[in-house]
């Protein structure tokens, strides 16, 4: 054996003897979401259209870039999914014109999702659709 040889072979045993466990750890999968919703709020006042905000909804486990994604997946789960039966919120809110329009694209367990709604303003938005849309 040489003496590149000598050398060489200790080292990358006692590297392997340090990896070894780091190799058989298992590798924590992320959970995979169930529905992946992208839901956006776009203003239509006096001086037209302003750019819409836009907030990525995951449920099944809830996350994503919404405010208050447990709230918001549980108000879906509630309505199985379908939009137009969210539960309304009991909430006064100004008479004030200041047309909003929403809308929801995705997935929903497997299914197409594609939801769009105008209302008069915010408040009135967030109050039919159970503050899914409230960010």
């Amino acid at each position: 054996m040489g003496a590149i040889a000598r050398r060489t072979v200790p080292l990358a045993l006692a590297v392997s003897a340090v990896l070894a466990p780091f190799a058989a750890a298992p590798v924590a999968a992320e959970p995979v979401a169930r529905a992946v919703l992208m839901l956006s709020v776009e203003h239509r006042g006096h001086h037209g259209r302003s750019a819409p905000t836009s907030v990525l909804l995951l449920c099944g486990p809830a996350g994503g870039t919404h405010p208050d994604p447990q709230a918001a997946c549980a108000a879906l789960e509630d309505a199985r999914g379908q939009f137009r039966e969210l539960r309304r919120m009991v909430r006064m809110c100004p008479m004030i014109v200041d047309p909003v329009t929403i809308r929801a694209r995705g997935h929903w367990w497997g299914r197409r999702v594609s939801f769009t709604r105008t209302y008069v303003n915010n408040c009135v938005a967030a109050r039919q659709t159970g503050n899914v849309f409230a960010f």
